[in-house]
């Protein structure tokens, strides 16, 4: 059996990954959704905040919510590998100054769920996910172009094969 987290940064994640959720409890897999509690509560994102409240019913099961408290505790957590794989619609890079070695924490698999995937991320972020889940192939040229056009990559760096 598969144990499986879920980061949940804000509350609206749950309408990006929901489905996704979905299919692991109906698979019989552990979901583990891990909502950032370190996230303000007031201010111009703090309707989003990820309570307890926000996690919606699923048809499934109901997976075990964890309060995480920042990216240092999830470091910690990710460390421990208490599960086999994080799907997260960001990159580790976001989470982690320095990425640990190859094989020190769990697979990651990174979400897109709009052009922003790339932008937030850039292109070491993205190529520091184990596998992104795009909507369609047409995302991968997109970003690449995007990504040299803004200057973040350069032309040759093989973006798009790796």
């Amino acid at each position: 059996m598969s144990r499986v987290a879920f980061l949940i940064e804000r509350n609206v994640f749950y309408k990006y990954l929901g489905s996704a959720i979905e299919a692991a409890l109906e698979r019989g897999w552990e979901v583990e959704c891990w909502h950032d509690s370190a996230r303000p509560q007031s201010g111009q994102k703090g309707y989003q905040f990820p309570s307890l409240s926000c996690v919606p019913r699923f048809h499934a099961g109901r997976p075990v919510v964890t309060a995480v408290a920042g990216s240092a505790d999830l470091r910690q957590r990710l460390l421990r590998r208490t599960v086999d794989i994080v799907v997260s619609m960001n990159a580790p890079t976001m989470f982690f100054p320095a990425l640990p070695p190859p094989g020190a924490i769990p697979p990651w698999l990174g979400v897109q769920h709009a052009g922003d995937f790339f932008q937030n991320n850039g292109p070491e972020g993205v190529l520091s996910c184990d596998a992104v889940a795009v909507y369609s192939d047409w995302w991968v040229p997109w970003a690449a172009a995007y990504l040299q056009d803004t200057g973040v990559r350069r032309p040759g760096d093989q973006f798009e094969q790796r």
